[in-house]
C-alpha cells in the first residue's frame, strides 16, 4: 500500500475531475442522440430539429418546460412505490447492461465519420458552438431550478453556496472515514453525489485558488453519507478554489447558478489538465505510475450503482425488506409493483422479530474486512433542508432557561390533550336521563338460530312478588318461539299477581333480564338449556324491583362535567431527576464558568493568577451523570475544544512573574522581553467561546431529555423565528444522523455493532434499508457506541405517508472463525450478527408536525416486534436505566403534513358489468381469495386500475387499499375520496381494516364507522381483538378508542369485559394505579410494556366516565380477585395436611366481605354474589392446585367457579372465544353440534377465573375405572354414559350429544392446532356432551416429552369414542353421520376463513404466548386454501381415518395415567356405588319384597365373563323385574355395607381371586350359591340395613337390564338376521354431483346396509363410476377399497374435465363391488343417473338405493 505521504493528490484530483467531465458529456451525447431519433420517428424535418436541440437539458433534470414537447408521447411507467419524487423526471435513457460495458484499455476503433455514432471515441469538436451549446444547457437548467426553488420555498438560507456548517455539530469524522473526501462533491436536488468535481468555480479562471487549511479540514463535521461504495475516492485531496474575491460576497442563488453554469462550461472546454487533446474518453493504456493506477476505467461502470458488491450490507437489507433486490432486472418488469406481499411478515415470521435465518446467527461473508463505511454525502448546494434554529435575545444562564412544569400535564404531547378533550366531550354527550344509553340493567345475551318447528321447552318460573310462594316454582311447557310478553302475561294471570304492577322475567342465578318484545328462541340462555337438556328457570318480578343499580345518576353527570387531565393520564416511570436537583448542578456549572472566565481575564490582563479547568469539567460531568450518563457528541466535542484551549495557553504549566524593573517576564526562571510574551493573548475569548459551546451542548441534552422522558422541567428556547413549509413542497430526501447508543446493555457481548434504518408504513417497509458503519463500544466519560454518521433514506419527504415511521434496528456482530485453509490467500472475515434491539420514531406527530432535530429514543428488545406500529411513545420505557439511541433528523423548520383537501374531484364509480368477462371473472376470483392470498403483481395492477369499477363490491376494498402505489399526500385525495363512495362492509368484515397493515387514519376511521351498527352482544365476542387493534392506532386519540368508550357507556356488559381485557394485560392487582417503580423487573417482560401507556389511558378513561356505581363494582371485583389470589398462593405454599383448613379459614373472611359488599364475578357482570358456601369449597389435586369455590347468589342459587394461579389463561380465553364463534357460525347455518364452551377471564398475569362446568368428569377418571389400561379398552365411555343415563331414551340422547360434540371438537382442535391432548384435558358431561379444557398449547405448539412429541394425530378420536358413536365394536351407519357432521362443520369454518385469519393476525401482535405470525400461517394452512368444499371434506375424512387408526393417542393416555397416580385416590364417600351414579331410596323406587338369584349367563366383552340374573319383586308391582349384576358389583355392595354397618352379620363373599381360571362354569356355580346366601343374610337384618339407600341403589334398574340394550350375544351371535340377506341386493349409496369452473365432480360419500358375502363375511367394498356411453372406458373412475365393512365410508372426489353440454348428455353409473384377491370381484349393486334431469350447476347430495344395473 502506498504511504500516506507519497500520495499525489493533485494527480488524483485531475483524474477524478476528468472522469466526472467525461460522464457529464457522455450523458449529454446520449440524450441528444435519443432526441434526434425521436424526432426522426415523428417525421420532423432536420431544420426544425437543429434549433431546439441547442436547449435540451440533461435527462436527469429534464422537465416538460425545457424539453421538447414530443416527450409527452413517450410512454412512461408509473413510479414504483416508495421511490417517488415529484420534482424529478425519470431518465429517458437507461444505462447499458453490465455485460455491454467496455473497459478503457482498448485501442479506439476507426469509425466512419458519416455514421451517426452514439458516442464518438475520437477527439470531439472543440468549436465555440459546442462550448456555447453546453453553457446554454447548464444555464437554462440552473435558472429553471433556482426559479422553481424560489417559487416553492421560503427558507432561511445562508449566504454561502455550500451548506452552512454551523447547522451541524462540529463532530470529527468517525473512525475509518477520510477527512479530505468530505469536500469532494456537492449536493444535487435529490441528495446524490455528483462525483469529486470542484464544487465551485470562480469567474476568473486565472485567479489562484485558496487552499483550505489542514485544521479546517480536520474540524469539518461528519456530513450525511451516500451509499455509493462503487466510487472509492477516499484518499483524494483536491484544491478548492474560491468563488469570491477578497472582501466580496455573492448571494446563495447567484452562487448556485454560478457553480452550475461555470461547471458546465469548464466541463465543455475540458477544464483542468487534460492530456489527450480533449478526448471525452481516453481509450489508450494508462500509465503505471502511482497515483494514476485504477483511474482509467469505464465511466458507466465506475458510476453504476450495481457494480458494487457489498454482500454483508445486502444480507441485512434483504432481511429488513423482503422485496429488496440488487438485481437490476427486479425493477424492470411488466408490472409497476414490486415483489412484495402485504402479509409477508406472516409468512416470514417477522412479526415476532424472527426476520429471516440470515439475521439470526447467520454467517455473513464480506470481501473487504473490516467493512469500510460508505463515503459521506457532500453538502447540498441548494438544499431545501436546514435545521431548526432558535434565536434567544441574550445569552442566558443555563439554570435560568430551565423551567418547572407539571409532568402530569405533558407540554409537548398534543395527542394526550386531544384524548382528554375527546373523553370529556363523550362523557358530556351521555346524560343520566337517557333511557336508551343508561338503562342500568343488563339484557340477557341473544343469538341467531332457527329451531325446528314444534320444538318445545320446559319453563320453571319462581314468583317474586308480594304474597307469592317464592320457593315453589310454576312449571309448564311452551313452544320455544313463544314471545316473552305472552309468557309474562300468562304467568301474571296464572299466578294471580297484583295487576297494579308491570312484570319482567329475570334469569335464575343471573342478574339479567328478558325483553318483552323478543322471543325465547333468541336468547343464549334458552339455547344452553335446550342443549344441556335442562329446564329454563326464570323469576317473575315487578318492574319496580328490577335491579338498576349500575345506572349513572345526576350526581355522576355533575361530578364528571369537568374531568381533569390528571385523572386520565397514567403514572409513567418516575425519573430520578428533578428540576431542583438539575438547577443546583447548573448553578454550580455557571459558577465554575464564571471562575475560569475571571481567571482567564485576569491572566490575559497580566495580573497573574492560575487557571483550573477541573471545575468546569467536573460540573459538566455531574450534569451528564444526572441526565442518565448521556454523553452526547456535542458535549464530547465541546469538552475537547475546551481542553484544547487550555492546552494551547496553559498546558506547559508556564509560571509568569512580571519583573517591574526590567519590564520582562520571568517564565519558569528565564527572563524574556515583554514583547515576546503572547501566550495569554486571546485567552479570555477562547475560554468564553469554549464554555459557551459546553453550555449549548448541555442545553441541547436537557432539552432532548425533557422531550424523551416524563420529567418536571423543560428548557425555554426564548423567542423563535418561525417559518413553516408543507410536506408536498419538500422534494429533498430524508436525512437521519445516527449519533450514538448511550448506556449500552451489559448483556451485549459483541465485537461491534451495526444500525439498519428503514422507513415503515404499517407493517410494510418502504424503500430500502440504509446501514451505518460497524462501531465498537468506547469509553469516554461513560460507555457508548459512537456512530456519528448520516444516513440518506433515499426517499423524498414529499413521498412520506402521514403514519410513516423510522425504525432503527441494532445488530450485534461477532467475528467468527474462518474455515478457509488456503495459506496463499488471506482468509475472509466472517461475522455472525444478531438483532439486539430497535428504536423507532414517528415522522409526524398528532399536530402533523414533522419530527426534526436531536431526539433520544429508547431501545426496545428484539422480542417486542418492530414490525408493528406505531413507534412507542416517549417516556414509556419502564426503567430509567436502559439503552437509548441518539438520532438527528434533518428537515426544514416546521414541516407540516397538510390535511387532505375537502374539495375532492368528483369520483365516479363505473359499472362492474361493463368490464370484459375475463376481467370480471379474474377479479371475482380474487375477491373469493382469503386475506393471505399472495396476489401476483400483475393482478394487483389490474385491481388498482379497475378500482373505480368495484365500489359495489365491499370485499374488494381491503385488497384495493393494499394495492395502492403510495400513501403520500398527493395520492390521499383519490384514496380518501374513493373510501367515501365505497359500499359499506359488514361489521365483522370491517374488522380486517383494523389490521396493522392498514395504518391510514381515515381507513381506520371508516372501519370503525362500519363496525358501529354491531350489537353489544356481538361486540363482546370480538372485543379482545378490538382491544389489541388499539395498539396499532397511530395516536391515543383515535376513532377506535372513542368507539369502545362510547359502547361501554351504553352497555354495562361491554364495559365489564372491556375493563378486564384492559386490566389483565397490566401488572399489579390494581392496574389503574399501576406505577412502574413498584414493579419488580422480573415480574414483567419488557416487551409487554410497550403498549401499557395506551392500555392504562383507556382503563383510567373508562373508570372516569362509567359512573360511581359501575366504578365501585369494578373496584370490589379487584378486591375479591386480590383476596383469592393470596389464598391460592397460600394453598400452594402450604403442606398438604393443612391446606384444607387454611383454605376454609381464608374463605370465611372472603364470605364476610361479600356479605357486607356484594359484587359481580369477573366471569360476567350479571353473576352477582353475596357470599361463599365454604363447606363445599376445595382445591383440585393438580400441579397448580386450582381453587374450587362455590359462590352464593342473592336468589339462593350456587355459582361454582375455579380460581387458578400459575398458568397463563390468555390462550384459554382466545381458544374459547374461537369455539363460541365457530358454534355461532354453525348454528347460523342450522348445524347444532352441542358445543360446551365455558367462560374464562384472565384477571392478571398467570391468574384468572374459570367457569366450572357441573356434572362433568375427565376422561382419565372414566377410563381408570377399568384400571390403568382402561385407555386401551373400548367400553369405558359407553358404560359410563349408560350408568348416568339408565333409560333407553336418556342413553340415546346422550349418544347423540356425544356424537355431535365430538365432531365439533374434532374440527376445533384440528383448525386451532390444539395440542397437549391427554385424557385429563378432555371432559364428558353426564348428558353426553364432550368438551376440551386447558388450551395452553395450540396453533402447532406441540407438547414435548424431552425430544418426544406427544401429539401425533390431527385430533383425538379413539376406539372407545368410536364405540359410543357406532353403538358397538362394529362399524355402523351412525359413523357416517359423524363424518358428515365433521365435514360440514369444517367447510362452514372454511367459508368464513377470513374472519379467523383477521382475528388471529390481530392477536399475533398482542404478545400472547403461542400466538405468532408462524401460528397464523399454520392456521392458514389448516384451512386448506385453494381447495373446494368437496376436496376439503375428503381431506378431513382422511384425517378422521388416520386419527382413529393411530394407537399412539391411547398410549399417551396410558402414560398420563401412570404420571397421575400420585394425584389419584379413593374418593368414594361410602354412600354410592361406582356403577350407579345416583342414590335411590325406598320412596323413589318402592319397597322391596323379595329378591332371588335365578341363574347366571355367559357374556363376552371381549373376554368371557358371567352375570347373575336376579328376580326382584316390589310392593304394588304385579310383575317382577329381572336385573343383571356381576360378581364384582356384589362384592362392592358387601364392602360398602360392612363399612357403613360394621356390626351387621352378613355372609362373606370371597375376593374373587382363584388359582387357575376364574371365568368358568364351575366357579360361576359356586359364586351363585354364595350370592344367594349373602342376599338371604342381608334381608334378615334390620330394616335400617336391608332397606337402606345403599341397597335400593344397588337394585335400581339400569340400562343393561333392558334386554334390547344389553349385549347378550355369544361369540358369533347376532348375525342370524344378516345371514338371511346374503346374496340379495340391498343397501344405499350417498353421492354428490356438481359442475363448477369446467370440472364435473362426483363425491362418493358412504354406502350403508350392505349384505354379507360368502362365508358370512363383511364385504371389502369399492365404488366404480362411469359416464355412459363410454365404449373406450375413458371415464372409468374408482375409489379405494374399504375392508370388512357393511357400512363403508369413502369420502373421495372423482373429477371429469369436460364441458357442461357433453356431461349433460351422459348417464352416470356408479356400482359397488366386493373386492376378492383370489377370485372375481362380486357385484353388490349400483345406481344410474340421467344427468340431463339435474341442474348440475347446483350441488346435489342424496342417498340412492342400490339396484341391479348394467355393468
Amino acid at each position: 500500500m502506498m504511504a500516506r505521504g507519497t500520495v499525489d493528490y493533485e494527480q488524483q484530483f485531475k483524474d477524478d475531475l476528468e472522469r466526472a467531465q467525461a460522464l457529464s458529456l457522455e450523458s449529454l451525447a446520449l440524450e441528444k442522440f435519443k432526441n434526434q431519433k425521436l424526432m426522426q420517428d415523428l417525421n420532423i424535418s432536420s431544420n426544425s430539429i437543429s434549433k431546439p436541440m441547442r436547449s435540451v437539458s440533461r435527462a436527469s433534470s429534464m422537465t416538460e418546460t425545457d424539453s421538447n414537447r414530443s416527450d409527452r408521447l413517450v410512454v412512461k411507467s408509473r413510479p414504483r412505490p416508495g421511490a417517488i419524487s415529484n420534482s424529478q423526471t425519470p431518465s429517458l435513457i437507461a444505462p447499458p447492461p453490465i455485460s455491454a460495458r467496455r473497459n478503457s484499455t482498448a485501442t479506439p476503433p476507426i469509425l466512419d465519420a458519416s455514421t451517426p455514432d452514439l458516442i464518438s471515441f475520437t477527439s470531439p469538436d472543440t468549436s465555440q458552438e459546442l462550448l456555447q451549446f453546453c453553457r446554454q444547457i447548464y444555464s437554462n437548467k440552473a435558472n429553471s431550478h433556482v426559479q422553481q426553488q424560489q417559487n416553492h420555498y421560503n427558507y432561511q438560507t445562508s449566504s454561502t453556496a455550500t451548506v452552512n456548517y454551523n447547522q451541524f455539530p462540529s463532530a470529527p469524522p468517525p473512525i475509518g472515514w477520510n477527512h479530505n473526501a468530505l469536500m469532494g462533491g456537492q449536493f444535487t436536488q435529490g441528495g446524490a453525489a455528483s462525483g469529486l468535481a470542484k464544487p465551485l468555480f470562480s469567474n476568473n479562471h486565472h485567479q489562484p485558488s485558496n487552499t483550505i487549511p489542514e485544521e479546517r479540514l480536520r474540524n469539518l463535521p461528519a456530513l450525511p453519507p451516500k451509499r455509493q461504495p462503487q466510487v472509492k475516492l477516499m484518499n483524494a485531496k483536491p484544491r478548492l478554489q474560491s468563488n469570491v474575491a477578497a472582501g466580496g460576497a455573492l448571494s446563495q442563488t447567484s452562487r448556485r447558478q454560478l457553480m452550475v453554469t461555470e461547471g458546465a462550461a469548464a466541463a465543455a472546454v475540458g477544464y483542468g489538465n487534460i492530456n489527450n487533446g480533449g478526448n471525452l474518453i481516453d481509450l489508450t493504456p494508462t500509465g503505471t505510475e502511482e497515483g494514476s493506477a485504477g483511474v482509467r476505467v469505464s465511466i458507466l461502470e465506475a458510476f453504476d450503482p450495481l457494480s458494487s458488491n457489498n454482500t454483508e450490507y445486502d444480507s441485512i437489507a434483504r432481511s429488513l425488506t423482503p422485496d429488496y433486490s440488487l438485481d437490476d432486472k427486479a425493477s424492470i418488469c411488466d408490472s409497476i409493483y414490486e415483489e412484495y406481499d402485504p402479509y409477508d411478515f406472516i409468512y416470514s415470521g417477522s412479526g415476532s422479530n424472527s426476520l429471516s435465518d440470515p439475521m439470526y446467527a447467520a454467517v455473513v461473508k464480506s470481501e473487504n474486512a473490516p467493512i469500510s463505511p460508505p463515503p459521506p454525502l457532500p453538502p447540498r448546494a441548494h438544499s431545501t433542508m436546514e435545521r431548526k434554529t432558535s434565536w434567544i435575545k441574550k445569552t442566558s444562564l443555563l439554570f435560568e432557561t430551565v423551567t418547572t412544569i407539571d409532568k402530569r400535564k405533558p407540554k409537548h404531547d398534543g395527542d394526550l390533550k386531544a384524548f382528554h378533550q375527546m373523553v370529556q366531550k363523550l362523557r358530556n354527550d351521555f346524560k343520566f336521563d337517557s333511557p336508551n344509553t343508561n338503562m342500568g340493567l343488563v339484557v340477557s345475551p341473544m343469538m341467531e338460530y332457527q329451531y325446528r318447528d314444534g320444538t318445545s321447552i320446559k319453563l320453571s318460573v319462581y314468583p317474586h312478588f308480594e304474597g307469592a310462594d317464592t320457593q315453589r316454582p310454576f312449571s309448564f311447557t311452551c313452544d320455544v318461539t313463544s314471545s316473552v310478553q305472552h309468557i309474562t302475561l300468562q304467568l301474571t294471570f296464572g299466578l294471580e299477581a297484583p295487576i297494579a304492577d308491570q312484570y319482567t322475567l329475570k334469569v335464575w342465578g343471573y342478574n339479567e333480564y328478558l325483553v318483552p318484545s323478543t322471543l325465547l328462541s333468541q336468547y343464549e340462555y334458552v339455547h344452553q338449556c335446550l342443549k344441556l337438556e335442562e329446564d329454563v328457570v326464570l323469576i317473575l318480578i315487578p318492574d319496580r324491583m328490577v335491579d338498576k343499580s349500575l345506572r349513572r345518576t345526576k350526581q355522576d353527570d355533575n361530578c364528571d362535567r369537568e374531568i381533569r387531565l390528571e385523572d386520565i393520564i397514567p403514572g409513567e416511570p418516575n425519573s430520578p431527576i428533578t428540576c431542583d436537583n438539575l438547577r443546583i448542578l447548573l448553578e454550580t456549572f455557571e459558577k465554575e464558568v464564571d471562575k475560569i472566565t475571571a481567571a482567564a481575564t485576569e491572566a490575559e490582563n497580566n495580573r497573574g493568577g492560575s487557571i483550573q479547568p477541573s471545575g468546569v469539567l467536573q460540573s459538566t460531568k455531574l450534569v451528564v451523570q444526572l441526565m442518565g450518563s448521556l454523553e452526547t457528541i456535542e458535549i464530547t466535542q465541546a469538552l475537547s475544544a475546551f481542553k484544547d484551549v487550555y492546552s494551547k495557553h496553559c498546558a506547559n504549566d508556564v509560571r509568569v512573574r512580571r519583573n517591574r524593573k526590567s519590564k520582562c517576564y520571568d517564565i519558569n526562571g528565564a527572563l524574556c522581553p515583554l514583547q515576546r510574551i503572547e501566550i495569554w493573548k486571546g485567552l479570555s475569548a477562547d475560554i468564553a467561546n469554549s464554555c459557551g459551546k459546553i453550555r449549548d451542548a448541555l442545553k441541547s441534552l436537557i432539552q432532548m431529555y425533557s422531550h424523551a422522558f416524563r420529567v418536571d422541567f423543560d428548557v425555554s428556547d426564548g423567542e423563535e423565528r418561525i417559518s413553516s413549509c408543507s410536506v408536498p413542497d419538500v422534494t429533498d430526501t430524508i436525512l437521519a444522523k445516527v449519533c450514538a447508543i448511550y448506556r449500552p446493555s451489559p448483556d451485549w457481548n459483541y465485537d461491534n455493532y451495526l444500525i439498519a434504518a428503514q422507513i415503515y408504513h404499517g407493517t410494510r417497509p418502504v424503500g430500502h434499508p440504509e446501514l451505518s458503519q460497524p462501531c465498537e463500544i468506547t469509553n469516554n466519560m461513560y460507555p457508548r457506541i459512537l456512530f456519528d454518521c448520516w444516513l440518506d433514506m433515499q426517499m423524498p419527504v414529499c413521498a412520506l405517508a402521514r403514519e410513516a415511521r423510522l425504525v432503527l434496528v441494532i445488530y450485534g456482530r461477532t467475528l467468527a472463525q474462518s474455515n478457509e485453509k488456503d495459506s496463499d490467500k488471506e482468509p475472509m472475515p466472517q461475522y455472525k450478527q444478531e438483532e439486539v434491539g430497535w428504536a423507532s420514531v414517528q415522522f409526524f406527530d398528532y399536530n402533523n408536525m414533522m419530527a426534526q432535530g436531536n431526539i433520544l429514543l429508547s431501545i426496545w428488545p428484539k422480542e417486542s416486534s418492530h414490525i408493528y406500529g406505531p413507534a412507542p411513545s416517549p417516556g414509556t420505557y419502564p426503567f430509567a436505566e436502559h439503552p437509548v439511541l441518539g438520532v438527528q433528523l434533518m428537515g426544514p423548520t416546521r414541516t407540516i403534513f397538510p390535511p387532505t383537501p375537502d374539495t375532492l374531484r368528483a369520483l365516479t364509480g363505473f359499472d362492474f358489468s361493463s368490464l370484459d368477462d375475463q376481467t370480471q371473472q379474474q377479479l371475482l376470483a380474487l375477491f373469493d381469495q382469503d386475506m393471505l392470498y399472495k396476489c401476483p403483481p400483475e393482478l394487483r395492477e389490474v385491481l388498482w386500475d379497475k378500482r373505480h369499477y368495484l365500489y359495489e363490491h365491499p370485499r374488494a376494498l381491503p385488497k384495493v387499499l393494499l394495492a395502492s402505489h403510495s400513501w403520500e399526500w398527493a395520492r390521499l385525495a383519490d384514496l380518501h375520496g374513493m373510501l367515501k363512495h365505497w359500499k359499506p362492509m359488514r361489521p365483522i368484515e370491517a374488522i380486517q381494516l383494523l389490521l396493522p397493515t392498514f395504518p391510514d387514519t381515515e381507513v381506520r376511521r371508516l372501519a370503525v364507522k362500519w363496525i358501529g351498527p354491531i350489537s353489544s352482544d356481538e361486540l363482546v365476542d370480538y372485543l379482545p381483538q378490538l382491544v389489541v387493534a388499539l395498539r396499532h392506532e397511530t395516536f391515543e386519540n383515535s376513532p377506535l378508542a372513542r368507539f369502545l368508550l362510547e359502547r361501554a357507556l351504553k352497555s354495562p356488559r361491554v364495559a365489564h369485559h372491556l375493563f378486564w381485557l384492559l386490566s389483565h394485560n397490566l401488572p399489579g392487582t390494581m392496574p389503574q394505579n399501576y406505577g412502574f417503580d413498584a414493579v419488580d423487573r422480573d415480574a414483567i417482560e419488557i416487551s409487554e410494556i410497550r403498549h401499557h401507556r395506551r392500555l392504562l389511558l383507556m382503563l383510567r378513561a373508562l373508570l372516569a366516565i362509567c359512573g360511581e356505581a359501575l366504578r365501585n363494582c369494578f373496584l370490589s371485583q379487584q378486591f375479591l380477585v386480590r383476596e383469592l389470589h393470596e389464598i391460592a398462593v397460600g394453598v400452594q405454599r402450604t403442606k398438604e395436611s393443612v391446606r384444607m383448613s387454611l383454605l376454609a379459614n381464608s374463605l370465611r373472611n372472603v364470605h364476610q366481605m361479600l356479605e357486607d359488599n356484594p359484587t359481580s364475578l369477573p366471569l360476567s357482570p350479571t353473576l352477582r354474589v353475596c357470599g361463599i358456601n365454604v363447606a363445599s369449597c376445595s382445591y383440585f389435586p393438580s400441579y397448580t392446585l386450582p381453587l374450587k369455590i362455590s359462590f352464593l347468589a342473592k336468589d339462593g342459587s350456587t355459582i361454582p367457579a375455579i380460581f387458578k394461579v400459575g398458568d397463563e389463561l390468555q390462550q384459554d380465553m382466545l381458544t374459547l372465544q374461537m369455539v363460541r364463534l365457530m358454534d355461532k357460525l354453525w348454528l347460523k347455518e342450522g348445524l347444532d353440534l352441542k358445543m360446551v364452551a365455558y367462560t374464562c377471564i384472565p384477571t392478571g398475569k398467570k391468574r384468572g377465573m374459570i367457569e366450572m362446568v357441573s356434572k362433568a368428569e375427565t376422561l382419565r377418571k372414566i377410563q381408570v375405572e377399568h384400571g390403568l389400561t382402561g385407555s386401551f379398552k373400548d367400553k369405558p365411555i359407553a358404560e359410563w354414559l349408560a350408568k348416568h343415563n339408565p333409560s333407553e331414551l336418556e342413553y340415546g340422547r346422550a349418544v347423540e350429544n356425544f356424537t355431535a360434540s365430538c365432531a365439533g371438537y374434532c374440527v376445533v382442535t384440528y383448525i386451532l392446532g390444539i395440542c397437549d391432548r391427554h385424557n385429563d384435558n378432555i371432559m364428558l358431561k353426564t348428558s353426553g356432551h364432550l368438551f376440551h379444557i386447558d388450551f395452553g398449547k395450540f396453533l402447532g405448539d406441540a407438547q414435548m416429552f424431552g425430544n418426544f412429541k406427544r401429539d401425533r394425530t390431527p385430533f383425538v378420536l379413539t376406539s372407545d369414542m368410536a364405540y359410543v358413536i357406532n353403538g358397538g365394536d362394529r362399524p355402523s351407519e351412525k359413523f357416517h353421520k359423524f363424518v358428515d357432521l365433521c365435514c360440514q362443520a369444517f367447510n362452514i369454518v372454511r367459508n368464513n376463513d377470513n374472519l379467523f385469519l383477521h382475528l388471529f393476525t390481530l392477536m399475533a401482535s398482542s404478545g400472547m404466548k403461542g400466538v405468532t405470525t408462524e401460528a397464523v400461517s399454520n392456521l392458514h394452512k389448516a384451512l386448506l386454501p385453494g381447495q373446494s368444499n368437496p376436496e376439503a371434506a375428503a381431506y378431513f375424512a382422511r384425517l378422521i381415518e388416520s386419527s382413529l387408526k393411530s394407537w399412539f393417542t391411547q398410549f399417551n393416555f396410558f402414560l398420563h395415567n401412570l404420571a397421575q397416580l400420585k394425584f389419584t385416590g379413593d374418593q368414594g364417600d361410602g354412600e354410592t356405588l361406582s356403577f350407579v351414579p345416583k342414590t335411590y331410596t325406598l320412596e323413589t323406587d318402592g319397597k322391596l319384597s323379595h329378591v332371588q338369584v335365578v341363574g347366571y349367563q355367559k357374556r363376552y366383552d371381549p373376554h368371557k365373563y358371567y352375570v347373575y340374573v336376579l328376580r326382584v319383586t316390589r310392593h304394588d308391582q304385579t310383575q317382577p323385574m329381572e336385573l343383571l349384576r356381576t360378581y364384582k358389583e356384589f362384592f362392592e355392595l358387601h364392602q360398602k355395607l360392612c363399612m357403613n354397618f360394621p356390626l351387621a352379620k352378613l355372609h362373606s363373599l370371597s375376593t374373587g381371586l382363584h388359582v387357575g381360571r376364574s371365568n368358568i362354569k364351575q366357579v360361576a356355580k359356586k359364586r351363585s350359591d354364595d350370592i344367594a346366601l349373602f342376599l338371604a343374610s342381608l334381608f334378615r337384618t334390620a330394616d335400617e340395613i336391608s332397606h337402606s339407600d345403599l341397597v335400593y341403589t344397588f337394585f335400581h334398574p339400569l340400562l343393561r337390564d333392558q334386554a334390547d340394550q344389553f349385549c347378550r350375544k355369544s361369540k358369533d351371535g347376532g348375525r342370524l338376521e344378516e345371514r338371511k340377506d346374503m346374496g340379495r341386493l340391498k343397501g344405499q349409496l350417498k353421492l354428490s354431483i356438481h359442475f363448477t369452473r369446467g370440472v364435473f365432480s362426483v363425491m362418493v360419500h358412504h354406502v350403508r346396509s350392505l349384505p354379507l358375502v360368502g362365508n358370512a363375511q363383511e364385504p371389502s367394498t369399492y365404488v366404480k363410476v362411469y359416464l355412459l356411453p363410454d365404449p373406450t372406458k375413458e371415464t372409468k373412475r374408482k375409489t379405494k377399497v374399504v375392508k370388512k365393512n357393511c357400512h363403508p365410508s369413502f369420502m373421495e372426489m372423482l373429477e371429469y374435465r369436460m364441458t357442461l353440454d357433453l356431461i349433460s348428455n351422459r348417464t352416470l353409473t356408479a356400482t359397488v363391488w366386493n373386492y376378492d384377491a383370489l377370485q372375481e370381484n362380486e357385484f353388490l349393486g349400483g345406481i344410474e343417473l340421467e344427468l340431463s334431469e339435474f341442474d348440475l350447476t347446483k350441488e346435489m347430495t342424496e342417498w340412492f338405493p342400490l339396484v341391479n344395473v348394467r355393468r
